[in-house]
Order: structure tokens, then sequence, then C-alpha cells
């Protein structure tokens, strides 16, 4: 099944666009008005499908490559291109599905987010605009459908709870937090995990200076970031600053090496290398390090900045690596929270610290629940 968005001033337009380029079988799935990005207006947008497989590269792919191998059928060569078409062939069958599958969750997500919207038109005035505040700030909308009816209680008749109260009550049902990392008993390892541009490596200090200076704890550093030199620079200069071991491990048996120097500290924070969420196989590399140290714990760092739809595919791509807590990113840069409930009910893991800013000496807190009803009721009064 192929599915596809169109859009057009009226429903008309938009099936007379799709029908034109998928055939008169398109079948109509879900019509929604959304505003257009041009000067204002609005607009229709429709997700249609045909059942057929989609025109891709693969149709190319096996009239291009596959006559290139025979041609020059029986030697060798014929046998490597072939079988080198076949391969890429099948990379591309696979990118397929994938989109495919993408779209098909995106369209359930829309019905079913349309479902929620519809069910909220009848919400009392009183709660209404926190529906549509959460929503706007991309919560679930399920969840932020939850959360405002059972807002709904603050404003009867004699109760004395507030909003932020009854926030807290409902959304430590909903999301853990772990408290931050404890040290009990041998040396402790916390590797940050995360995609690139994150601030795994600001992370890393902030965390330094909490334990190191305030704590007096003994840390040290190591990382298995040997493809960023920048970044590699930058860890030792804080190790420097902070009077701080700091090791380097090239390879997963290096690693343990490394690690065995350190045993004597309290805490031993690992730097990774950052990867895209859609860089499976280098994220894989990172397994092979992890593996060597059977006790790490580890945290997925996550840019509050990062809009709703990448947080799935950045959970779906970094829990395989044993992720045990969240932290969230850049919360200062941001102003939707939304994604911060919706990964920690998604990945069912706690969240452990937020970060707030560039300081490398602070900036960082421990994350708890009423931060969180504070973030999402950024705006309202009461």
């Amino acid at each position: 099944m192929q599915i596809k968005r169109f859009y057009g001033k009226t429903v008309h337009a938009a099936m007379e666009k799709a029908k034109a380029e998928l055939g008169p079988e398109a079948v109509l799935l879900h019509a929604r008005t959304v505003k257009s990005k041009l000067g204002g207006g609005s607009m229709v947008e429709i997700i249609v499908a045909v059942d057929r497989e989609a025109p891709s590269a693969v149709d190319e792919l096996k009239s291009s490559e596959l006559s290139k191998a025979r041609e020059i059928a029986g030697s060798r060569a014929a046998i490597a291109a072939y079988s080198k078409a076949g391969e890429s062939e099948e990379r591309f069958e696979l990118r397929h599905i994938g989109e495919e599958l993408a779209e098909i969750r995106d369209l359930l997500h829309i019905l079913l987010s349309d479902v929620k919207r519809e069910k909220a038109s009848h919400l009392p005035e009183t709660v209404r605009g926190f529906y549509d505040r959460f929503v706007e700030g991309e919560l679930d909308p399920g969840i932020a459908y939850d959360l405002a009816v059972g807002l709904e209680a603050c404003f009867a008749e004699g109760s004395e709870r507030t909003v932020h109260e009854q926030l807290v009550r409902m959304l430590s049902k909903l999301v853990r937090v772990s408290g931050g990392i404890t040290l009990e008993g041998g040396p402790k390892f916390v590797a940050l995990v995360g995609p690139t541009g994150v601030g795994k490596t600001t992370t890393i200090a902030k965390l330094a200076a909490h334990f190191k200076l305030r704590l007096k704890r003994r840390v040290a550093f190591l990382s298995i970031d040997s493809y960023r030199i920048g970044a590699t620079y930058q860890l030792n200069t804080y190790a420097e600053i902070m009077k701080i071991p700091f090791r380097l491990a090239q390879d997963p048996s290096e690693l343990r090496e490394k690690a065995d120097e350190l045993s004597d500290h309290d805490l031993i924070l690992i730097d990774t290398p950052g990867r895209s969420q859609r860089d499976l196989k280098r994220i894989k590399e990172i397994e092979s390090f992890l593996l060597e140290l059977p006790q790490v714990e580890v945290h997925l760092l996550i840019s509050a900045v990062t809009r709703d739809r990448d947080v799935r595919d950045i959970i779906d791509a970094f829990l395989p690596l044993g992720v045990d807590y969240l932290i969230f990113t850049k919360l200062d840069e941001s102003s939707c929270f939304g994604a911060l409930v919706n990964a920690a009910v998604r990945s069912e893991r706690p969240i452990s610290y937020f970060t707030t800013g560039q300081d490398a000496a602070g900036d960082i807190e421990v994350a708890t629940v009423e931060r969180i009803a504070s973030l999402l009721l950024r705006g309202f009064k009461r």
C-alpha cells in the first residue's frame, strides 16, 4: 500500500491532485484543515492510499543495475554486479518498507489525535484552555485530555488544591524520576549516550563539577569518542581544570583496561560519540564498548528543543543500548515541554536530570515531577 499526503484549497481539489498522481483508485483516508505556511489563511490536507507498490528507486535499480549485469553475463564481473544489484535492491526495499511504516504510524497518530480533539470539545471551559496549551506544547493528545479532565477538580466549589498540586499528583502516576546518580559502594560507571549536538560532553562536566567540587567525591573521565578531536580536547580541558583523571579508549578491549586503571574512583563518567538516530550501525558500535562494562549505568540525553516525532525515533534507536535513565538538556532553549512527558511514558524510563544552560559548573538539576508540572503550566496562573 502506498500512502501519501496532498494539499489543496478544498478536499475536492486535493483529491484531484492525488488521482492525477496515483490514479483513480486512490482512496481518501483522512482530511483536515491546516494553517497555510505561505501568507496565512488555511488549506486542506488529505491523506490518501492506493493498494499497490509505490514506484521507487527499486524499479529504477532493477532496470539499470541488473541490465548492466546482463551485458557482462558469463564473467565474474557479471556475477559481482548482479550480487551488488541484489544487495542494493534489498536495501532500497527495506528503506521503502520503513518509510511506509512511518507513514502508517503518522497516520494513526493523526487519527487518534483528532479523536481526542473531538472529545476535547466537550471539556468544560474551565479546563479546555489547559488541554489546548498542553497539545500546543507537543504533549500527546491522549495524555493532555486525561490531565485536563483531572484538573477540573481544582475548580469545584470548596476545592483547596491548586492546579500545580493537582498536576503534580497526576504526573506522579505517569512519569518516574530517579533522584539522580547515587554512589553506593565500589566504582560507579555512568555512560552518556545520545544524538549529535545534544550536549553530552558539557553534561559530563556539569556532573563532574557537582560530584567532585560540591560532594568531594573521586571522579574520573573515560572517553570512547575518538572520532571528534574537539570533544576529546574539551573533555581533557575540563579534566585539567578540575584535576580529574582522563582516559581515552580506542576500542572495546582497551576500554576494559582503562576502566581497571580508574577502579579506585567513586564515579567514572563515560563520554560517547554522538550518533544520528538513523545511523543504527554506528549506534551498534557504541554497544560493543558498553558490553565490556556489565554494570554500566546508561543515561540517554535528549535535547528539549527536539520535535516529538524525532524524540520517538531517538528512543527507538538508543534503547537497545540498555538505557536506564533519560536526561533532558537545553531546557533554557525550549518553550515546548510535552515531549519530556511523552518520552518518559513511551520509554518507561525514569528521568534523572535536566540541564538549563551552558555553565559547566552548574545549570544542572535533578529532575522532579514538580519541575515538569511547572514547565507544562508555564504561562498559567492559579
